[in-house]
């Protein structure tokens, strides 16, 4: 059994009810970092709560252009200078990060993030998120916050980026993906005619045989959804397979959506054909402020095994039934020791419902409102229901939520994750795993869902 070790940042004076960061095998899962001053515990606003060595790198000189990028500049610095040294104290360094992903308040502070991102890595990156997260309940100071996933130095396993003539353009300066030991880990990637760079709009600008997957009639716009639904996993799939991997081999697909979740139809249509059977697997879709491609109507990652090779190898096993959402995706897989969860949301899918009431969970649940008085607030009802089910996807492949390591909280309104909070402590008892929280539009179909969590665990063997 693989066993996890917690990692907090020395120096912080604060007790946390969350882990900074979890070691757990190859991996060192780190969960949002947010620009605070480790040494004084404030958050980080401009040149003036950074030192000299700060103001010379991140200044040009050019005050116009270097007051507006103040604050997401001064930000990132903070967030790698804290990584840097949180690195340091495990013997590690930035060559040891596979993935990496960043959430902006605005999209138009990228260049200030790229320029601070090119100061900390000037030669080779990691594959790379980022978004634009931003939502009501979010703090109007934070710019930016991000995560990441760090190779251990395990097994002497080093980072290698994914180079593919005629595609890298398509996530520059960041490469397609990122493979570390059996592992791929992608850059998100548009529906994007490699050869034009334009996003395509028309299902005849495909091969044959990805016309076949699509479902007509369209509407115009419903055309377009499909036609980059099925450009930006043709892309997906070439990088998996020039490593010897394909779509079968999915651990966690991230979709990074500009659209409702309401439009999906044309989009899901595309997927149930493309990831039926052996593609099928953990998916995570949902709706937030904004992707790197402006004008793109999504943007898709993956996590990915390379097959095995030997008995020792790592293995992709499906424990579960295809999920009551959709007939293309599981709940959660396993990977070695390795516990991978698509993202869950609060829906009932045998009735179907959105379940916002403790009255609307089964059994003793029912009764946790009993005795309140106060206002009760839908998103722990929701909470509740979330976590009960992904502790069943722990408890399927023989773990707990005691193993997980990293969850990712998808939330409309953060201001409501003190309440969240409450809840997953009836799940993980008084310390929570390293967690990211991303503010984001929408989950589901059903409006009333403010919620999707997925996590990472080991398990127990």
């Amino acid at each position: 059994m693989i066993s996890k070790v917690k990692i907090k940042i020395k120096n912080l004076g604060l007790v946390n009810s969350t882990s900074v960061g979890i070691k757990a095998g190859q991996f060192l899962f780190l969960g949002s970092q947010t620009p605070t001053d480790l040494e004084t515990g404030k958050l980080v606003k401009g040149f003036k709560d950074l030192p000299q060595e700060a103001h010379r790198q991140l200044s040009i000189g050019l005050l116009l252009i270097d007051v507006p990028d103040e604050r997401i500049l001064c930000q990132t610095w903070c967030i790698f200078r804290n990584l840097k040294n949180l690195l340091a104290q495990q013997g590690l360094s930035f060559d040891n990060i596979v993935h990496q992903r960043f959430f902006l308040k605005d999209m138009k502070d990228l260049p200030g993030l790229e320029r601070v991102i090119l100061i900390f890595m000037p030669n080779e990156r990691p594959s790379t998120t980022i978004i634009e997260a931003t939502n009501a309940g979010v703090n109007e100071e934070i710019t930016v916050q991000a995560d990441f996933i760090i190779l251990t130095g395990e097994g002497g396993i080093k980072r290698q980026n994914i180079s593919i003539s005629g595609l890298d353009h398509l996530t520059a300066p960041y490469p397609l993906g990122t493979r570390a030991g059996q592992y791929i880990f992608t850059t998100p990637v548009p529906g994007v005619d490699p050869e034009t760079g334009k996003l395509v709009t028309r299902v005849a600008e495909l091969k044959k045989e990805e016309q076949e997957l699509a479902e007509p009639p369209y509407t115009p716009k419903g055309e377009a959804l499909a036609a980059q639904q099925l450009m930006t996993f043709r892309h997906i799939r070439h990088i998996l397979e020039s490593q010897g991997s394909s779509l079968a081999w999915q651990l966690r697909q991230n979709g990074w959506l500009r659209i409702p979740m309401r439009e999906f139809g044309p989009v899901a249509k595309v997927r149930k054909r493309l990831f039926s059977g052996e593609n099928a697997g953990p998916f995570t879709s949902l709706t937030v402020s904004g992707v790197r491609r402006e004008d793109a109507f999504f943007e898709y990652s993956v996590i990915a095994l390379v097959p095995p090779k030997g008995p020792n190898d790592h293995k992709r096993e499906i424990l579960m039934a295809t999920h009551g959402i959709a007939s293309y995706y599981v709940g959660a897989l396993k990977s070695g020791p390795y516990v991978v969860t698509a993202g869950e949301v609060p829906v009932d899918t045998k009735v179907p419902c959105i379940v916002n009431k403790f009255s609307d969970l089964k059994g003793e649940e029912s009764f946790l409102d009993y005795g309140r008085v106060h206002e009760a607030k839908s998103i722990m009802a929701e909470a509740y229901f979330v976590y009960r089910e992904l502790k069943s996807c722990m408890a399927i492949h023989g773990s707990s939520m005691e193993n997980v390591v990293h969850q990712t909280v998808y939330m409309a309104n953060p201001a409501d994750y003190p309440a969240l909070e409450r809840i997953a402590t009836l799940f993980y008892g008084s310390e929570l795993p390293p967690t990211t929280l991303i503010p984001i539009l929408g989950t589901s179909p059903f409006a009333e869902a403010k919620l999707e969590i997925e996590v990472f665990g080991l398990t127990d063997k």
